[in-house]
C-alpha cells in the first residue's frame, strides 16, 4: 500500500568497503564514527553479502534484483538489456526525481542500468588527464566530489519540482586501489604507496608483514575518507530537513582481499572477505537495531519499492526486508553469490565459481570442480573445508532459483573501449600491461 507521503531514499555505495573494516564503539578506535552514528540511528544487516566479488555484475544485481546469471552482466563490456526493468525506471514511472553519480568507470552511461535516471554522471578526479601515471591519486574523483554534485542537484530538482519524492545514487570510489596514504602521512608516504599499489595491481603479491600492515593502513585511511563524505551528506541533509522523510541506505559493491588466502585485491575468489558487505538502512524513525539473518544485495531493490508502497517489477528475485524494520523475523533462504570468468580464459587468481550461504554453512564450487563446504560460525576464516555434495549445492541453487551457468557468455556486449577509458582502468588497477 502507497503511504500517504511516498519516501525519499538516498542510496549510497561505497566501492570495495567490506564489513570488517567498519568499526564499533566496542572496537578500541572507532575508525568509521559517521557510519556508526547512523548504524545508532538504523538498522543495520550484520550478515549481508554481495553477490559477486566485482562491480559490474554486483551494481546491477542492486539495481535488477538478479543475480548474475541471472541478469548476464558478467563480463567487461556486457550491457543489460533493454527488456529488464531497473529500479530507478520503476522508481520513476512512480513519479520519482532520480540522480545518480558514480567515480567508477565501469559504471559509465551506456550499460543500461542507468535507464530511468534523470540525470546520470561518470565523474572523474579534474586532475586526471591522459597521460596521468598509473596508481596516481588522481585516478578517481573523491567522495566529497561526488556529494557535493548531487546536493547541487537536489537543491535545483527541488526548486523545480517541489515536494515531488527523489532517489539518489551515489557510487564511491574510496576505498578502491589505488591506496592513498592518509591525511596526516608525510611526503615520503607518496613513493612507498606508489610501489606497493604497482605492486598489488600487477599481481606482484610477495609482500613482508610490514608491507601488508601498510597496505591495511591505506586501505583503512581510504575507508575514512568515505565515512567523513558519508558524515557530509548526512548533515547536508539534515539542514534542509530532508531526514524526516528519507531513507539513507549505505552499502557496498563487493569487499577486498588484503592478503588473506594469499590473495589481494577483488574479482579472483568468493571468500568472506570479498562478499560481506555493510548493508544499513537509516529510516525517518527508530533505529540502533541489528539483524543477523544472512541477505543479499538482491533485496535491496525489493526493500525500497516496497517502502515507497510500488508494485515489484516481476523480474525482481530478492525479497522485501521491511519486516525487519518492524521487528519480524527474516525466514532462511540460501544467499547466492557468483563468479563468472571475465574472458574466455580464466584469470591467473580466478579460484572460485559460485558459493551458496544458508545460515552458517557455506559452500563455494572452485574452477577445479572441487566443492568445499565451511561452517563460518567455527570456521569463519575459512581455512578448514569440509567435505560437501554437489547435490547440496544443486538444491541450494534450485531453492534461490539459480540456474548457474557459468561457460556461457550471458550477455550482449558493448563497442570496445577508447584509448581514454584504457588509460583510466589502468590507473585503477582493472587492466594490467
Amino acid at each position: 500500500e502507497a503511504p500517504a507521503r511516498r519516501p525519499n531514499f538516498v542510496l549510497v555505495v561505497g566501492d570495495t568497503l567490506r564489513a570488517d573494516h567498519l568499526h564499533f564503539p566496542s572496537d578500541e578506535k572507532v575508525r568509521s564514527p559517521n557510519f556508526d552514528a547512523l548504524r545508532a540511528e538504523g538498522t543495520y544487516f550484520a550478515n549481508a553479502r554481495s553477490t559477486s566479488s566485482w562491480t559490474l555484475p554486483a551494481t546491477v544485481s542492486i539495481f535488477l534484483s538478479q543475480f548474475p546469471s541471472q541478469h548476464g552482466v558478467t563480463r567487461w563490456a556486457s550491457l543489460l538489456g533493454d527488456e529488464q526493468t531497473t529500479l530507478v525506471e520503476t522508481l520513476a514511472d512512480a513519479g520519482y526525481r532520480t540522480g545518480g553519480w558514480s567515480a567508477n568507470r565501469l559504471l559509465a552511461g551506456g550499460r543500461g542500468f542507468v535507464h530511468g535516471f534523470d540525470e546520470f554522471d561518470f565523474i572523474m578526479h579534474p586532475k586526471w588527464k591522459l597521460g596521468t601515471p598509473a596508481h596516481s591519486v588522481y585516478a578517481f574523483a573523491t567522495a566529497e566530489d561526488l556529494t557535493s554534485r548531487a546536493l547541487a542537484w537536489l537543491d535545483e530538482a527541488s526548486a523545480e519540482a517541489g515536494d515531488a519524492p527523489f532517489f539518489l545514487y551515489l557510487h564511491l570510489m574510496e576505498p578502491h586501489t589505488p591506496f592513498l596514504c592518509p591525511p596526516e602521512a608525510d611526503k615520503a608516504c607518496q613513493s612507498i604507496a606508489r610501489v606497493l599499489n604497482r605492486r598489488v595491481l600487477a599481481n606482484q603479491w610477495e609482500f613482508g608483514d610490514a608491507q601488508r600492515s601498510l597496505i591495511q593502513q591505506f586501505y583503512a585511511a581510504d575507508v575514512r575518507r568515505m565515512d567523513d563524505a558519508l558524515g557530509q551528506l548526512h548533515r547536508e541533509l539534515g539542514a534542509r530537513g530532508l531526514l524526516e522523510n528519507t531513507w539513507l541506505i549505505v552499502t557496498a559493491d563487493h569487499g577486498e582481499m588484503l592478503g588473506e588466502h594469499g590473495l589481494f585485491v577483488h574479482g579472483n575468489a568468493l571468500y568472506e572477505e570479498t562478499l560481506r558487505v555493510p548493508l544499513l538502512f537509516r529510516g525517518p524513525t527508530g533505529g540502533g537495531t541489528v539483524v543477523i539473518a544472512p541477505v543479499s544485495l538482491v533485496d535491496v531493490a525489493p526493500t525500497i519499492v516496497d517502502l515507497a508502497g510500488i508494485e515489484r517489477p516481476v523480474g525482481f528475485k530478492g525479497r522485501s526486508l521491511r519486516p525487519s524494520f518492524e521487528a519480524r523475523p527474516l525466514p532462511p533462504v540460501p544467499i547466492v553469490a557468483e563468479l563468472l570468468p571475465v574472458h574466455d580464459e580464466l584469470a591467473r587468481h580466478h579460484r572460485h565459481l559460485v558459493a551458496v550461504t544458508r545460515d552458517t554453512q557455506k559452500l563455494v564450487l572452485g574452477v577445479d570442480g572441487r566443492l568445499e563446504r565451511f561452517d563460518l560460525s567455527r570456521d569463519p576464516d575459512e581455512e578448514a573445508p569440509l567435505p560437501a555434495e554437489m547435490s547440496a549445492l544443486e538444491d541450494l541453487l534450485s531453492q534461490a532459483g539459480v540456474t548457474f551457468r557459468h561457460i556461457e557468455a550471458l550477455s550482449e556486449t558493448g563497442p570496445e573501449l577508447t584509448p581514454e577509458m584504457l588509460e583510466h582502468l589502468k590507473g585503477l588497477g582493472y587492466i594490467q600491461e
